[in-house]
Order: C-alpha cells, then sequence, then structure tokens
C-alpha cells in the first residue's frame, strides 16, 4: 500500500479465490498494484491477513504509460482502463513492469 489516500480504483477480475487484485491511483499519482489476501492459508502462514503492493512511483508513471500504449500525460481513467484490460490479477504485473524496465517499489504488509 502506498501510504497515501486512493484517488481513483479498479478491482481486477482474477486472482485466487477469497483475494482481491485492485489497482490504485494515489493523490501523488503513483500506480500501486495491490494485493490481499484473506484466505485460511495467509492466516495460517502469516497470523492474520496480508496485502503486498508494486508501486509505480510519479517519476515512472510515463513510463507505464508509453509502455502501455498511452500517451506520457494519460489521465487516471485512461491509466486504470489500460491497466484493467492488460492485467487479469495482481500476479501479472510484476513481470511485465521488469520486461518492459519499468521500475517500480514491492511492499508487503501484514495486518498480524
Amino acid at each position: 500500500m502506498t501510504g497515501n489516500e486512493p484517488v481513483s480504483r479498479i478491482k481486477l477480475p482474477g486472482g485466487p479465490e477469497q483475494t482481491v487484485s485492485s489497482i490504485i491511483v494515489d493523490e501523488r499519482s503513483a500506480v500501486a498494484f495491490e494485493f490481499f489476501d484473506f484466505s485460511p492459508a495467509a492466516q495460517e502462514h502469516f497470523g492474520n491477513d496480508i496485502a503486498i503492493s508494486i508501486v509505480v512511483a510519479p517519476s515512472a508513471r510515463a513510463a507505464l504509460a508509453v509502455a502501455l500504449g498511452l500517451p506520457e500525460g494519460a489521465g487516471d481513467a485512461a491509466l486504470l482502463g489500460a491497466c484493467a484490460a492488460r492485467f487479469q490479477s495482481y500476479f501479472d504485473v510484476q513481470p511485465w513492469l521488469e520486461q518492459n524496465d519499468i521500475p517500480y517499489e514491492k511492499k508487503f504488509e501484514s495486518h498480524a
């Protein structure tokens, strides 16, 4: 999670049962791909639900837009729509970012 309030959010359709993948654009214009796992396996291994985020900083947002086929200054709605069309779940994001040389930060949180 980015630590900033979401300005725009869209849920992705894929992923394992008892999980949610979503994309948010925060108030800084960072793009975060979030994964929440509230399954029994998360409870067993981590003691509670978990959240993992891949955050593309505002400085890399233009590269993300261009790699998705959008202009550099694409707005939040266009960027979220292109991401939703490209990714089925959180697990599709990291390999694609690496393939397209887009820098990101990965964060893990256990809500224990």
